[in-house]
């Protein structure tokens, strides 16, 4: 029953990672709400530290990775050209259409995407060290 506990998880997960995502959308959270690696490793520690004993903390730590793996899986998969979802939507085209988006065109839309989520990954970041100096939660 691990495997069906482990799968059953995983549903969980990716409808924690929609909801989010959901509420991003319609501005119910905003991207404030975003945490980068330093906001991921702080919140890794004080899962840690909250542990009544060692095994609890690893037990947390490791529960709170699978949800984060979970997590890039999900968003890896968004129909964004600098991801695998935007592949996905590269190839459905060419799939209906018969004819493939021009490598120009793709490139250039990946190129684009990339600098927007790199964007974002710098300010979830600024954000994460602003809240790690200031105390904020």
């Amino acid at each position: 029953t691990i495997l069906k506990t482990s799968w059953l998880n995983t549903i969980d997960f990716v409808r924690i990672v929609r909801l989010s995502l959901q509420m991003l959308v319609t501005g119910q959270a905003g991207v404030k709400d975003l945490s980068g690696p330093v906001g991921i490793v702080s919140t890794m520690t004080q899962v840690g530290e909250q542990a009544a004993t060692t095994r609890a903390a690893v037990e947390n730590i490791a529960y709170l990775a699978a949800l984060i793996a979970v997590n890039l899986a999900v968003m890896n998969l968004l129909p964004l050209p600098a991801l695998d979802g935007g592949k996905i939507v590269f190839l459905l085209i060419e799939g209906i259409t018969g004819y493939a988006v021009p490598e120009k065109i793709q490139g250039s839309l990946t190129v684009a995407a990339f600098a927007l989520l790199f964007g974002l990954m710098l300010f979830a970041t600024y954000n994460d060290i602003v809240r790690l100096v200031t105390g904020a939660v």
